[in-house]
């Protein structure tokens, strides 16, 4: 049986090679499920104890895949017949762990972990125990980001002291004596007090497209949390000087440090300030806490998003057809300014008070212009991603991309799940980047009109050039669902 008539997952690594450098869709499907769980375990277990808490090791593997797929089609490898491709992904994640921890290593102050309780400075504490509700944000990062890197028996000792539990029920209750209680809660209290004297003194890096004008944070009372993601925590709050309600979304404490994230948190806010659509949320302006992290101040939608509204209730097709109609009409302003969502899901559509929607969560978006894009990481939300989010072998990110999205929502609103699931990550972006189509949403509901399963299919088309050739067409296609009784 020649290679081109074995099943995928009986490949050699040279055949997975050399499919991979002519951008063979299979082929990445292969290298996912085949060393995705495998590269996973060896960032896991490469990962110094230190800064374990602050490095996914996933995101690692994913930036690993994307590097090989976009270095393998520019010839930059070669294996033999007898070659070891497993050698050759685990030496390139081994690379980027040594230059993630290199960073995260850089700033990094030495603690003392057997510094005595008379050294710790009370008026301190009380700050601690009374947070005012501005320092209630970066304390709950803070605190997140602590407790996260703490031993087993440190971290059950925290666990019971918080519970109000005294030393002997503690010490009884973990099978220690009291003096080791002592110690370890001594150790908890310096190392956090030296991480937040640390944390208040450090400074973000510089970032030269800072606005002129930055918005005064105490001119801003936090009400509640409404939403929190990987780069930050979004809240209701209160503005003062314009007496009205306001949702604000603070960078994570500890990403301050971090250029790449500081400079993305940056570029959402300008991308957002670029558009003035009634159906995106629009932005007023951006902040800096007095720690030196950055804040986002937006429009206050009341109601839920489309991803909590379909898990209380099921979506008429007219009422999904509606919503995405709407969604393009965004993305229509968007693209015409050469920006590209990049990150479609039911959870990044707001519905209004009048039961309209609202798009929000720029975070991923892309400028067309822009001459450095990034390319070295898969980025977006995995069971509605665009293969060519996941693989450069499928063509370049463009509005296709969105597009792609645009299917994958309506899918979701009309199937009530996303158009990929899976018993794992892996799993899942092994069918993103595969060659098998997305199920039709027809067979999961068989009540849809045939033109609603078809514009639906059309835009979750693998190739690019199988979609609609922009959201405009997209609209065009389904705005007569609307209009027809």
């Amino acid at each position: 049986m020649s290679a081109t008539d074995q099943p995928p997952h009986s490949w050699s690594s040279f055949d997975l090679l050399e499919r991979s450098r002519g951008g063979g869709d299979a082929a990445a499907a292969a290298l996912f499920a085949r060393y995705f769980a495998r590269l996973t375990s060896l960032a896991k277990s490469r990962l110094p104890s230190q800064i374990a808490s602050r490095i996914d090791p996933e995101d690692v593997v994913m930036s690993v895949f994307r590097s090989f797929f976009v270095d393998a089609r520019d010839g930059r490898y070669v294996l033999g017949r007898k070659g070891d491709l497993w050698r050759l992904l685990a030496a390139i994640t081994k690379h980027k762990l040594m230059r993630q921890t290199r960073f995260h290593r850089a700033d990094r102050r030495s603690i003392d972990l057997d510094a005595p309780l008379e050294q710790i400075d009370e008026t301190r504490l009380v700050r601690l125990l009374e947070p005012t509700p501005e320092d209630a944000v970066d304390l709950a990062d803070l605190l997140n980001d602590f407790t996260s890197g703490l031993s087993p028996l440190d971290g059950h000792v925290l666990e019971l002291r918080m519970r109000e539990m005294q030393i002997p029920e503690i010490a009884r209750e973990v099978g220690c004596s009291e003096r080791s209680v002592r110690r370890s809660l001594s150790r908890l209290r310096s190392s956090f007090l030296d991480r937040l004297s640390s944390d208040q003194n450090g400074l973000a890096p510089d970032v030269e497209t800072l606005p002129s004008a930055l918005l005064d944070h105490g001119d801003f009372l936090l009400q509640r949390m409404i939403g929190s993601g990987r780069m930050g925590k979004v809240f209701k709050a209160w503005q003062r000087g314009e007496d009205r309600p306001v949702a604000v979304k603070f960078l994570r404490k500890s990403l301050i440090h971090h250029p790449g994230a500081v400079r993305r948190f940056l570029a959402e806010a300008q991308t957002i300030a670029e558009l003035r659509h009634p159906k995106i949320v629009g932005t007023h302006g951006l902040g800096r806490t007095p720690g030196g992290s950055y804040f986002l101040v937006m429009e206050y939608v009341a109601g839920s998003n489309l991803d909590l509204h379909t898990r209380r209730s099921d979506v008429s097709w007219r009422q999904a057809v509606v919503w995405v109609v709407e969604t393009c009409q965004a993305l229509e302003h968007a693209h015409a300014r050469g920006i590209v969502h990049c990150d479609l899901k039911p959870a990044n559509l707001l519905i209004d008070e009048n039961g309209g929607v609202r798009v929000t969560d720029f975070g991923l978006a892309r400028h067309l212009s822009d001459p450095t894009p990034r390319t070295v990481h898969i980025e977006g939300t995995a069971p509605y991603m665009a293969p060519e989010q996941a693989s450069r072998s499928w063509g370049p990110i463009d509005a296709r991309t969105d597009v792609y999205g645009l299917g994958a929502v309506l899918f979701a609103l009309l199937t009530g799940r996303p158009p990929w699931i899976g018993g794992s990550l892996p799993e899942v972006l092994a069918k993103v980047v595969g060659d098998e189509p997305v199920v039709s949403p027809g067979l999961i509901r068989p009540d849809l009109p045939t033109t609603v399963v078809d514009v639906c299919r059309k835009c979750l088309a693998k190739r690019p050039r199988d979609r609609y050739g922009s959201v405009m067409e997209v609209r065009a296609a389904l705005v007569p669902l609307i209009e027809e009784r």
